[in-house]
């Protein structure tokens, strides 16, 4: 199985990195999250 990320956790802050851009996965998560998150200003993508 290949991982396209790894999640980390500190001090109460869950970050989840990605092992390659390549693919543009990040582009395409961030979509989706702007689109949904709440107008918190919490989405830092």
């Amino acid at each position: 199985m290949v991982h396209t990320h790894e999640l980390v956790s500190a001090r109460g802050r869950l970050t989840k990195r990605y092992t390659s851009w390549a693919r543009g996965e990040h582009l395409r998560e961030c979509s989706v999250l702007r689109r949904t998150a709440r107008p918190t200003g919490a989405c830092t993508c």
